[in-house]
């Protein structure tokens, strides 16, 4: 669910262009979170005769979409095979030699940078308070959250977010008793939730929807509570700042033979097995400790070979970013994708999807994942966390050396779907799944083609209105609901200037047509009257 504001940032970044091609609008907007995590791209000159649009959506932190959206277009560029025209192939290539850079060295440093962890930070002062904190005494602590709470709400922009209520002192005096057990479970800390789902996310992600109410049980979550009042009211300003430059534009479109390429080879459809795992953890618990119970085992199966590091923030292992990449060359469109942003494209007034979702419990995603010794919940998250199956990013699920790319349990390898371009093809959205789990996307083609229309009527063109207003539509009222309508916003709309002269053309059509039905009728009257 992630973490919310008490009052949703509906103040929109927007923008658009055009060139001889195509026109576009483009808008992005916080919501409900607490962070703006979309990054987005549009380059109506990226190459000759060629734009390449593109959309980013983060999480557990923005950075890699922020690095993704930044480099993407540089990496595409430099391959061989984008250079022998091979752009099918060069998608893949691209995607998966952005994967690596991120957590090259430099790529890494720059994470850090853009995350806020640069040399101003002290990371070992930060570590030092909170294990203070771990073992300090709940009525000490609970003194402390009071004292941070009335630091924000001494803030005037404090009312942004929405804090924790006061615990008493009675609640206080009945968990004190527990406070040793809470404290030496959760010495080593437990993963934060991701803002897009994952529970090994970046620190002041929690969601502030939690209640306060269990916290002998869980005190680090009340602690990640009033941090994360603290950090929203000091970042909140360079949120907004830097929201700008973490929105653009992206360019998709749907296929008529829904072709797909760069699926995972080599996957066999076969159910996951946890029985040898069962028995090797039986022998395990002979040998290390026989007071393990069953649920130990069962979290010991989900972890067993692939060492993927619990509670951890490290930038590019818990944080990533889903990618839908769109490049138009005349009239050929390529889209690929990793994640479940979506690009579709409206032909002949009918929604057509250039991409696909990438969800854990689809079955040829769970087959992999289960492969690489993978776990996927009830809910649909990989190994309890992330709740995608490909990313750019979160390389702590990409640790299976002896896998190759494309078989790692989150994995970067995109779908990419073409399709030529025809009079019939007026407009495409691209969007995150901000937008898409609140619409549908034929829905999303019907509200864009009403206003198209009405703004036609009145001689006008405005792409970027229209984005604003799909926005709106799609903000939830609360965060009362199952989260839709509360997660960060970023929509895209591509006209397609064909489509625009076609419908002059027809228009003109139209207009002779009745022109010569007149001269016909005044001529017939004459003859009539003679």
């Amino acid at each position: 669910m992630g973490a919310y504001l008490a009052k949703p940032k509906t103040e929109k970044i927007s923008e658009g262009s055009e060139n001889g091609d195509v026109s576009y609008g483009v808008s992005c907007m916080q919501g409900w979170r607490v962070t703006m995590e979309d990054a987005h791209t549009c380059m109506l000159d990226f190459d000759e005769n060629s734009t390449l649009f593109a959309v980013y959506d983060g999480h557990g932190g923005s950075e890699v979409a922020q690095y993704v959206a930044k480099y993407f277009p540089e990496v595409l560029k430099k391959t061989v095979t984008y250079k022998k025209g091979e752009i099918k192939q060069s998608m893949i290539d691209s995607f998966l030699e952005m994967d690596q850079k991120i957590i090259s060295e430099e790529g890494l440093a720059e994470l850090k940078e853009l995350a806020g962890l640069d040399k101003d930070h002290d990371e070992e002062e930060d570590l030092g308070m909170l294990e203070q904190e771990a073992t300090m005494p709940l009525r000490e602590l609970l003194l402390k959250m009071k004292e941070m709470k009335k630091a924000v709400d001494a803030n005037e922009d404090a009312e942004d977010v929405e804090y924790w209520t006061e615990i008493s002192e009675k609640d206080a005096n009945e968990e004190h008793a527990n406070q040793t057990d809470a404290n030496s479970g959760n010495e080593k800390g437990e993963g934060k939730v991701k803002e897009n789902g994952s529970q090994n996310g970046e620190e002041g992600s929690m969601s502030s929807k939690n209640s306060p109410g269990d916290v002998a049980n869980n005190d680090k979550k009340e602690r990640e509570k009033g941090e994360l009042a603290l950090e929203n009211k000091n970042d909140e300003q360079p949120e907004q700042e830097e929201a700008e430059s973490r929105c653009a534009n992206v360019h998709g479109n749907s296929d008529n033979e829904k072709e797909f390429v760069g699926a995972s080879p080599g996957i066999e459809d076969n159910d996951y097995d946890d029985s040898d795992d069962d028995d090797d953890e039986d022998e395990d618990d002979d040998d290390d400790d026989d007071d393990d119970d069953d649920d130990d085992d069962d979290d010991d199966d989900a972890d067993e070979g692939n060492e993927v590091p619990s509670g951890s923030d490290e930038v590019g292992y818990d944080s990533g970013t889903t990618a839908i990449v769109a490049f138009l060359h005349e009239n050929q469109l390529t889209v690929a994708n990793v994640g479940d942003s979506r690009c579709v494209l409206c032909r002949n007034s009918i929604a057509l999807e250039m991409s696909m979702d990438h969800k854990p419990e689809d079955e040829h995603e769970l087959n992999r994942i289960h492969k690489a010794g993978g776990k996927v919940t009830c809910e649909g998250r990989v190994n309890g966390g992330l709740n995608l199956s490909r990313a750019l990013g979160d390389h702590s699920y990409k640790l299976q050396t002896e896998l190759s790319a494309h078989e790692q349990q989150i994995t970067a390898m995109p779908d990419v779907r073409q399709t030529q371009l025809t009079e019939a093809d007026e407009f495409m959205v691209i969007a995150c799944d901000g937008i898409w789990n609140v619409k549908g996307s034929q829905e999303v083609v019907d509200f864009v083609s009403d206003r198209l229309r009405e703004q036609r009527k009145n001689g006008e063109s405005n792409l970027t209105q229209i984005c604003e207003e799909l926005l709106d539509s799609c903000l939830a009222s609360d965060t009362a609901g199952d989260g839709s309508g509360c997660d960060n916003m970023t929509c895209i709309i591509v006209l397609f200037n064909s489509a625009e002269k076609t419908d002059q053309n027809s228009k003109k059509r139209k207009l002779q047509s009745e022109t010569i039905d007149e001269d016909f009728v005044d001529k017939r009257l004459k003859t009539d009257d003679s």
